[in-house]
């Protein structure tokens, strides 16, 4: 939770505090002069008490109080709390091809997707429906739009390696489309390593993913300048240069800026899950200027009150 507020009438704010503290000081001796010729002054001290000239610094706390508030209040204010998004529907796209394999991300990014994907469907209200899509080569419906957890949790297991060589990025964004409905806001959260080099184009999957209005946020996993000329046997697969692209940026930031989504990178575990748990998260915004405009008011009230009965300098 935190508060927002505009700066613009900052410099005001120190403006007007300031005047009214030389009001204030100017006030004190004014008084004191009015006092110095009253007829009886002994006598007055004696009823109203030694001190009677020294005005309690309540009133100017009250005073600069009162214009701080209502400076913040005329600076729309708002009231900023992170809250579950549970207005959607989702479909998780799980990058399976060899590239996955790599341990960067322990143990496995492969590994690692799957399990901080169903982290990140514990975390789901209950009213989100979530479908499953594996991609590599192809790219492929696993799991239909489904509320019923247990369902979703053995449907990202039962994701594995893919057999096809290449990254279908494009499809998968097209695939994972086509499974929501029109019901609910529809999301779609792609995670991979790799470029899009097999399948659909990407500019094809931004127009598909647009006319059926649905966000794309994209998770790229590994380092941004990795090298394609690493050819090793990881877990008994023979991995490719097919297998071992450059994580492409441009191309993963594209789909999601041109869907209203989000891109982010992970190079590690922890990144990948806050990169994951990030997304279900949405901002409540609430407008709390009037309280700020009303806190003003009321201290004016005090002031005055106060003013007129126990800080009145003379009758």
């Amino acid at each position: 939770m935190r508060l927002v507020f505009t700066d613009q009438f900052a410099n005001i704010i120190l403006l007007l505090n300031g005047l009214a503290i030389l009001f204030y000081i100017g006030a004190k001796k004014k008084n004191r002069q009015r006092a110095m010729k009253f007829g009886n002054y002994e006598t007055l001290q004696k009823v109203a008490g030694k001190d009677f000239l020294k005005s309690s610094h309540v009133m100017l706390v009250t005073r600069l109080g009162a214009l701080t508030l209502l400076m913040i209040g005329l600076s729309n204010p708002v009231l900023v709390q992170e809250v579950s998004d549970t207005d959607s529907d989702y479909v998780l796209a799980i990058d399976s091809s060899s590239s996955m394999l790599e341990s960067d991300i322990r143990p496995t990014r492969f590994q690692a997707s799957k399990d901080i994907s169903k982290k990140f469907v514990r975390r789901l209200g209950n009213q989100s429906s979530i479908g499953i899509v594996s991609f590599a080569g192809t790219a492929d419906k696993v799991q239909s739009p489904t509320r019923t957890r247990p369902e979703i949790f053995d449907a990202i297991d039962s994701v594995e390696i893919g057999s096809s060589a290449g990254t279908a990025i494009g499809s998968a964004v097209s695939v994972s489309s086509s499974m929501l409905d029109d019901e609910r806001n529809k999301t779609v959260v792609l995670i991979t390593d790799g470029r899009n080099n097999a399948g659909i184009s990407i500019n094809e999957s931004i127009k598909l993913a647009n006319e059926q209005n649905v966000t794309v946020h994209t998770i790229g996993l590994g380092e941004r300048n990795r090298s394609v000329d690493r050819y090793e046997i990881i877990d008994g697969e023979n991995a490719s240069q097919a297998a071992f692209p450059n994580l492409d940026v441009e191309q993963l930031s594209s789909i999601s800026n041109s869907t209203g989504g989000e891109f982010t990178t992970a190079s590690n575990s922890s990144a990948l899950e806050d990169a994951l748990i990030n997304l279900e998260k949405s901002e409540a915004r609430t407008d709390i200027s009037t309280f700020f405009i009303i806190g003003a008011a009321i201290l004016l009230l005090l002031e005055w009150v106060l003013g007129n009965t126990k800080y009145s300098v003379l009758p």
